[in-house]
């Protein structure tokens, strides 16, 4: 496992000759092995700035290690991703959207079966199935947040990232991000039907059937916390639709142009 006291020499002296500004560099765990040839990649916290140094301790033009450079910040950006991901596993999602299906159960069970509340019943059905694709969604985000993991410290023992191990864990990362992106818009896209399902809760008094009654209560947090269009969360959500598009080769990346003009080393 690198850190700034077991550099290579070489990239030791290059590193402190560049570093003019005295600045604080950490580097990267593990070397990129690309093409057969090492590189060495540093940040510059708190500013967005990065280095990569070549194996031989040359410091090359940014257009001359595009590709190495794009996979390191790729790579770095993915365990970040996944790192951030741990915050949704240790939230109680899971056990709330079970507790909700469990609810809803109860309350389809309640419902007078007639062509009248057909609208009803398929508006539930639609909440049910909704709450259940929440929890198995929850699953892919919890699985995808170890084998990142693991990746990582994978990685890190062996002291190297190859391309493969890139692609391994862009795929752990667009796994978990979708999963998550997909647990707010399926919220959003049954909200009809939650409304439908509350307001005719809301139509019954507690006495007239102290079940429904009860459940009623018991779905009131849920009344708050789903997301809804109308939410400055809701539109993020709607305009974060690009997330589940094919993904591109990196050099075609939106933002690839933005992450090159973030490395420090030398333009021709």
């Amino acid at each position: 496992m690198l850190s700034i006291k077991t550099l290579p020499s070489n990239i030791e002296r290059t590193l402190n000759d560049f570093n003019k500004g005295k600045e604080k560099p950490d580097v990267f765990p593990s070397a990129f092995l690309i093409n057969d040839e090492k590189f060495y990649y540093f940040t510059f916290n708190p500013s967005a700035e990065k280095l990569i140094i070549n194996q031989d301790g040359s410091i090359k033009p940014i257009s001359e290690v595009t590709y190495p450079a794009l996979i390191a910040n790729g790579y770095y950006t993915a365990i970040r991703s996944i790192l951030n991901g741990q915050k949704w596993v240790k939230a109680s999602t899971k056990s709330n959207y079970i507790r909700l299906k469990k609810t809803l159960l109860k309350i389809q069970k309640e419902l007078p079966k007639s062509p009248k509340n057909l609208e009803l019943v398929n508006s539930l059905g639609r909440f049910i199935h909704s709450a259940n694709e929440i929890v198995e969604l929850q699953n892919v985000i919890e699985k995808a947040v170890k084998d990142g993991i693991k990746k990582v410290q994978s990685t890190n023992s062996i002291g190297i990232v190859t391309k493969d191990d890139f692609d391994e864990l862009r795929a752990i990362n667009l796994k978990m991000v979708r999963a998550a992106y997909r647990q707010n818009k399926v919220q959003i896209e049954t909200e009809d039907d939650r409304h439908r399902v509350y307001e005719y809760l809301n139509s019954k008094s507690f006495f007239s059937n102290i079940k429904l009654g009860l459940y009623n209560i018991q779905l009131m947090p849920f009344k708050k916390y789903m997301l809804r269009s109308e939410t400055n969360m809701g539109q993020e959500i709607l305009e974060m639709g690009y997330v589940m598009d094919e993904d591109v080769p990196l050099e075609e990346h939106p933002n690839a142009q933005e992450v090159l003009d973030q490395y420090k080393n030398p333009r021709r």
